[in-house]
């Protein structure tokens, strides 16, 4: 079976920062669609490139179909329509029946393109992983982003069937969040060998050197609180000044403590979510820190933590090497 022809309203950008954004929640743990298109606004304000909306950082797993919806269709609707921003919808699922309604669901409300990760839950071989990815890209005419994300899955994706998916029309881009110098190499091989096909990165630590190796971009957490380092660090690298994007990588990298945060009774996820979500309230830009049940409310603990990683943000802020004139 041949994919769909897939067409998207806004390509995918290169040379990219995207946030995955993390999502806005009423207290009782519905959609807060005023709060996620303040923090569409808010993105596009900065500059960013898009968002890849309900990803791992967007407590995609714990939402019902529902909410996705409204969630999807709330940022899509905030974006400005004069400014391009490209908005990556994310989709998780156990299997392809799952996949599937959740793709074809999310399609209907057209955003530019989807992000795929291999179905949790299972080791599976590559065969039947090229199966699950064919399945789920011919469900829908939106573009594909596979994300390679063994953290989560379990399971890696590779090369091998990355290019093959790529060379069938099915995928049109890679999210690698790996953690694995290897296989960067073997995805910026993949993607010099085929213009067409985009890499990020969400390894947060060491996007310089992904781009050094000649990856596209990236789809940073960091970039939801301090997007103008990211920002920062890929128009240097444009200007091929690597010596200050590794002082801006070193940066982030130290705003990146931020997510740790010892909470009692709190995982690590939910102390990022709020974390997250309370720096956006102490900004001004959401509502509301809630997150997903059954996710500890840590908020509270996390306030003056988080205070101070957004005082050293803006004291780091004023040490940014400066860009060329002419790319300024």
């Amino acid at each position: 079976m041949s994919a769909p022809a897939q067409t998207a309203s806004a390509p995918l950008p290169r040379s990219a920062i995207m946030p995955p954004m993390v999502t806005p929640l009423a207290p009782d743990g519905g959609a807060d669609a005023a709060s996620t298109a303040s923090l569409v606004r808010h993105f596009q304000q900065q500059s960013l490139d898009g968002a890849l909306v309900l990803g791992s950082s967007g407590e995609n797993a714990l939402l019902p179909l529902e909410t996705k919806r409204a969630v999807l269709e709330a940022a899509l609707e905030a974006r400005d329509p004069e400014t391009p921003f490209h908005v990556m919808a994310g989709i998780t699922a156990m299997g392809p029946a799952d996949a599937v309604a959740q793709v074809q669901a999310l399609s209907e409300l057209r955003p530019d393109t989807l992000l795929v990760p291999a179905p949790v839950g299972f080791g599976f071989s590559p065969a039947e992983l090229h199966t699950y990815f064919a399945t789920v890209c011919d469900a829908t005419d939106v573009p594909v982003v596979a994300y390679e994300v063994p953290g989560r899955t379990h399971v890696t994706l590779g090369a091998a069937l990355l290019g093959r998916l790529a060379d069938e029309g099915r995928i049109v881009g890679i999210k690698d969040s790996s953690g694995q110098i290897g296989l960067v190499q073997d995805y910026t091989a993949l993607t010099a060998e085929r213009p067409n096909l985009v890499l990020y990165t969400g390894m947060e630590t060491s996007i310089d050197a992904v781009l050094l190796a000649g990856g596209d971009g990236a789809i940073p957490g960091l970039a939801n609180v301090f997007p103008q380092f990211h920002l920062r660090l890929i128009a240097l690298a444009r200007e091929g000044r690597w010596e200050d994007v590794r002082r801006v990588q070193q940066s982030i990298n130290r705003l990146h403590d931020i997510y740790f945060a010892d909470v009692a009774g709190a995982s690590f996820s939910a102390g990022f979510f709020a974390i997250v979500k309370d720096a956006l309230v102490q900004g001004g830009i959401i509502e509301h820190a809630t997150v997903s049940a059954p996710f500890t409310d840590c908020a509270p603990l996390v306030h003056d933590h988080v205070r101070r990683f957004l005082d050293l943000g803006a004291e780091l802020s004023e040490a940014l090497p400066a860009l060329d004139s002419v790319s300024a």
